[in-house]
C-alpha cells in the first residue's frame, strides 16, 4: 500500500509518501518515495493570541497546495495528515482544517495522549533497543518526552516547552544575552522538574531512568547537519552528539543574529531564530535524565502516522 503521511507541527510541515504493508499485524514501510519538509511556524503568536495568526495560515496552505502536487505525483491509496500542539490550543482550528479540505488533505488533531504513541513508533522504527529509551521530539509549540523499551511505549507526555513557544515566552529577538540563557535554562529545568508527577509515575529512580536518548525533529537533525558540512539522512540519522558538544554549539551560536545564524551556517530563517532555544532544551534534558549523549533520528511522528494509516481499515 502506498501512504501519504503528513505531520504538521508548529514549526515545520513534513509529507512523506511511503509503501508499506502489514507482517503478521504489524506495519512496516519497505520503501521511501518521497520526504519533504516546510517551515511553516503555524503556531506563531498561538500561546498568546489561542489563534492561528493570518500570516501562518497562509504560509500553511502554500505548504499544503505544495504537498498536494507531491500526492498527486505518486498517487498514494490513503492520505492521511495529523496536526499537533498548535492546533490542539487554537479556537480557530477549523480554518486549518478548511485548508485541508480544499486541498484534498484530510486532517486529524493528535491528541497528547496518542502524539506520544506515534512518536516512539515513528522514532523507534529504524531498529529499537531493547534498554531503557528516552525518545524527545521537539516542537514549536511543545516537546515530548517518552520512554520505552524496545517497541513497548511505558509512558509519554508533551510539555508546553516547545522552542516558538519559548522563544516568544522569552522574548528572544536577536542575539542569546546571559540573561535570557539563563531564564531559558530556568524555564527549562522548571518543566522537565514536573514531569514525573505528570505521567503519575509511582517509583521516580526506577521509570525515569534510561539507557539510551533518541532525538528527532528539526533541532537535532539541523545541528548533525551543521556538524557534518551537509545534509547527508544516512550520515545524520544515529549520529552522536555528546552534552559537550551541545553546548560548545550553544557558545558559537549564542553571539550570533537568527540572520548571521542562515548566513553562516546556511539555517532556514524559520529555524535560525530558535535553533539555540532547542540546544538548550536538549542540554538541559540530558542532564535532567543523566545521559551524556544522544543519537540523532530522522523519523519522528510522520512515520508514526503512516503506520496509523496502514493499519486502519
Amino acid at each position: 500500500m502506498r501512504i501519504a503521511a503528513l505531520d504538521l507541527g508548529s514549526n515545520t510541515f513534513l509529507c512523506l509518501i511511503a509503501e508499506g504493508e502489514l507482517v503478521d499485524g504489524s506495519p512496516r514501510l519497505s520503501r521511501i518515495l518521497s520526504d519533504e519538509v516546510r517551515m511553516v511556524r503555524l503556531g506563531q503568536d498561538v500561546d498568546r493570541n489561542r489563534r492561528f495568526h493570518p500570516d501562518a495560515l497562509a504560509r500553511a496552505e502554500t505548504a499544503l497546495a505544495e504537498f498536494q502536487e507531491t500526492i498527486q505525483k505518486f498517487q498514494p491509496d490513503r492520505i492521511l495528515a495529523m496536526a499537533t500542539s498548535a492546533a490542539r490550543d487554537v479556537e480557530n482550528a477549523d480554518a486549518l482544517f478548511d485548508l485541508g479540505r480544499k486541498y484534498g488533505i484530510p486532517i486529524e488533531v493528535i491528541p497528547g495522549s496518542q502524539e506520544a504513541q506515534i512518536t516512539y513508533a515513528g522514532a523507534t522504527s529504524g531498529g529499537a533497543s531493547d534498554t531503557p529509551t528516552l525518545v524527545i521530539d521537539i516542537g514549536g509549540g511543545s516537546t515530548e518526552f517518552i520512554r520505552g523499551v524496545g517497541t513497548e511505549m511505558g509512558w509519554g507526555h508533551s510539555l508546553d516547552l516547545g522552542c516558538v513557544r519559548l522563544k516568544e515566552r522569552l522574548g528572544y529577538r536577536e542575539t542569546l544575552t546571559v540573561d535570557l540563557e539563563r531564564e531559558a535554562r530556568a524555564r527549562i529545568q522548571e518543566e522537565l522538574r514536573s514531569l514525573p508527577a505528570k505521567v503519575g509515575l509511582s517509583d521516580e529512580a526506577t521509570d525515569m531512568s534510561v539507557q539510551n536518548i533518541l532525538a528527532v525533529a528539526g533541532t537535532p537533525t539541523e545541528l548533525a547537519r551543521m556538524e557534518l558540512g551537509a545534509f547527508d539522512p544516512a550520515k545524520i540519522d544515529g549520529f552522536t552528539f555528546t552534552r559537550e558538544r551541545i553546548e560548545e554549539w550553544v557558545r558559537r551560536l549564542a553571539p550570533l543574529t537568527p540572520t548571521q545564524i542562515h548566513e553562516q551556517f546556511q539555517v532556514s530563517p524559520g529555524r535560525a531564530d530558535v535553533l539555540v532555544l532547542g540546544l538548550l532544551i536538549l542540554s538541559e534534558a540530558m542532564t535532567f535524565f543523566a545521559r551524556p549523549s544522544l543519537q540523532v533520528s530522522t523519523r519522528g511522528v510522520r512515520f508514526g502516522v503512516a503506520f496509523v494509516a496502514l493499519t486502519r481499515g
